[in-house]
């Protein structure tokens, strides 16, 4: 219950939370007795920041519990709480009780298993949950990526690759005259390349940091809505090395296949008018 009477239900977990920690956006996870974290969207919607007071319901009676953090959670619709607790004799609306344990190197984990699930409990080993419920996700992502890069490769090779050759017909009468005056065609290639690829390089890097900057900002936004606060990206340098590779290959392929018609442009045309 809030301090203005306003009552809300929400899914609370209580325990030592410092066994499994989670990341705070705000304050630190609850360490004492009467302390409670809260996720994100119970924050805003309660607009309960950590020093703050709740009056929280157990056994028919209202106890004051002190705000120590914020987290982050998607969970429940994003609306959960934490409570530090040491004891567990209050057994009302408890929905169910979860223990983490950290099996030493000589302990066989499957008969570890096998043991506690013949007991009525349900194990469930951390990694492989992790694996059977994100692992055909991240794969898909993986091939979607793939399949991205290529996709964009062709993109840019065929843009700029037009946009060169645009120029040309713009130029076409110009590069005629340089023809005239006697400059070759590599030469007047030289200067196309010059002129296009420092620049569309430039643009390259301009949107790759863009993307870790404005993009980060753009989706913390739009998960901000579900729960998820103080998203960010994680980089892989070699994965944007690579990315940037390509890009830069795509352009120069780009640039030199655009150039490549200046040598069907004569120098004559220039005194017939370009006809």
């Amino acid at each position: 219950m809030l301090g203005d009477g306003t009552k809300m239900n929400m899914l609370m977990e209580q325990g030592n939370h410092s066994k499994f920690p989670v990341s705070y956006s705000k304050g630190r996870a609850p360490e004492h007795e009467g302390e409670v974290a809260l996720s994100y969207l119970i924050s805003e919607e309660s607009g309960l920041y950590p020093g703050d007071e709740i009056l929280v319901k157990t056994d028919g009676k209202y106890k004051k519990y002190v705000v120590s953090g914020i987290y982050s959670d998607i969970t429940n619709g994003g609306k959960t709480a934490k409570l530090f607790t040491e004891s567990f004799e209050n057994q009302e609306n408890v929905m169910w009780r979860i223990a983490y344990a950290t099996l030493n190197e000589d302990v066989n984990k499957e008969d570890f298993i096998y043991r506690y699930t013949a007991c009525g409990a349900e194990v469930t080993d951390i990694v492989n949950q992790v694996q059977g419920t994100y692992g055909p996700t991240l794969n898909q992502i993986w091939k979607v990526s793939i399949l991205i890069k290529m996709v964009s490769s062709v993109i840019i090779l065929l843009v700029v690759m037009m946009f060169v050759r645009m120029m040309i017909v713009n130029q076409r009468n110009m590069i005629s005259i340089k023809k005239a005056m006697g400059f070759r065609s590599t030469d007047i290639k030289k200067s196309f390349r010059k002129s296009c690829v420092p620049y569309i390089l430039g643009g390259i890097i301009l949107g790759t940091v863009c993307s870790f900057t404005l993009g980060e900002v753009i989706c913390g936004v739009f998960l901000k809505s579900f729960g998820a606060e103080g998203f960010q990206f994680i980089y892989n340098v070699w994965s944007v090395a690579i990315n940037m590779l390509i890009g830069g290959v795509s352009v120069i392929l780009a640039v030199c296949l655009g150039i490549y018609g200046i040598k069907n442009i004569k120098a004559v045309e220039c005194c017939r008018g370009g006809e």
